[in-house]
Parts: structure tokens; C-alpha cells; sequence
């Protein structure tokens, strides 16, 4: 076997290791980090955007109750034009529910797509260098088989029946300054 794998086997098992030691002896218990709350800001899509091409429509346009961008904190500065044209809320989140409001459902690229993208940068080295290095070729299909694409822009959403909000009536001013909303107010897609 290469020496190079042989190295990364094993850092990858004494990573792990240590992981599995940390989570049995000092990961347990309601007090970890992952479960203090703290108040965060949440800058939410009031209206959809809409692009022609379905697929495009759904890896790239944000649509009503996305969030767009997570702030820890309460008092945050936002621009009048983000005030103006997004809702923003205040949220009591642990921080793995701060980041999960700004995930994407996202999948590994397909066979087709690896061996279209592969014969692409094949072609591409091939114009520039006029030499192809095997190494290089191997290491961008390793690189390939961790990539993933962006299906679906946001994977939860605000639920604005929740929250008594209607899109349509807004007038663009921020109507829930004083009140501090948590997780319930989250639905997955």
C-alpha cells in the first residue's frame, strides 16, 4: 500500500479515536455548548424570488420564510434597505439551530455529472498544458466524490402562520421588535 494512505488511515483512526473517547468521558449532559441558547437575529425572506428554470428556481432563489442570514445578538445594526425589504426576527437557538436555519438540501453529484465534469478538466488540461499527470486526474475525482450540489436553497423555513404574519399586508416596518421567538416557529421543507 502507499505510504501517503497508509498516514492518512491511521490519522483518520486516531481522529475518530479521540472523538469517540471525548464524546463517552466529556460530551454528555444538558450543559454542553451545543445546548446553551442564546439570542440570535434572523434576517428572513419576506417574498419569493422566482427564476424561469425550475431546478435554478430551487437551488438558487430564496422563498417566503427563508432565512437569509443568522446574527448572534440582539441588537444588530441592519441597513434601512434590509429593515425595509426583510423580516427580522429574534430567535432563542442553541447554535446548531442558529446554522440549520441556513442549511441547503443538498446531494453527491451523480455518475453523469462526475464523468461530465472529469472529461471537462481532462479537456481543459489538455488546452493548457498539453500533459495530462494521472496524479492530478485521481486527486480532482477524489475531490469530485466529496462535492455536493445545493437541490433545494434552504431546508427550513419560518412558518409565518406561526408567527400571525401575512406577507402580503406588510408594509415593510418591523412588527416584532420586542418579542423573542425560538425554535417552534421552524418548519423543515
Amino acid at each position: 500500500m502507499n505510504k501517503k494512505v497508509i498516514i492518512i488511515i491511521a490519522v483518520a483512526v486516531l481522529i475518530l479515536g479521540a472523538l469517540g473517547i471525548w464524546k463517552f468521558w466529556g460530551g454528555k449532559g444538558d450543559s454542553s455548548e451545543e445546548n446553551t441558547k442564546q439570542v440570535y437575529q434572523a434576517m428572513v425572506a419576506v417574498r419569493d424570488q422566482k427564476n424561469s428554470d425550475p431546478v435554478e428556481d430551487a437551488r438558487n432563489s430564496l422563498k417566503a420564510g427563508d432565512v437569509i442570514l443568522v446574527k448572534s445578538g440582539e441588537n444588530n445594526p441592519w441597513s434601512d434597505t434590509e429593515k425595509a425589504s426583510n423580516l427580522i426576527l429574534k430567535m432563542e437557538l442553541n447554535e446548531e439551530q442558529a446554522q440549520k436555519l441556513v442549511e441547503s438540501v443538498t446531494e453527491k453529484l451523480g455518475k453523469d455529472e462526475k464523468k461530465s465534469q472529469l472529461a471537462e478538466y481532462e479537456k481543459s488540461i489538455k488546452e493548457n498544458s498539453g500533459q495530462l499527470d494521472e496524479e492530478e486526474m485521481k486527486r480532482y475525482e477524489e475531490e469530485l466524490d466529496g462535492q455536493e450540489n445545493v437541490v433545494v436553497l434552504r431546508k427550513y423555513r419560518i412558518d409565518f402562520d406561526e408567527i400571525d404574519f401575512v406577507p402580503e399586508k406588510w408594509s415593510g416596518t418591523q412588527l416584532f421588535d420586542g418579542k423573542i421567538f425560538n425554535w417552534s416557529i421552524v418548519e423543515k421543507k
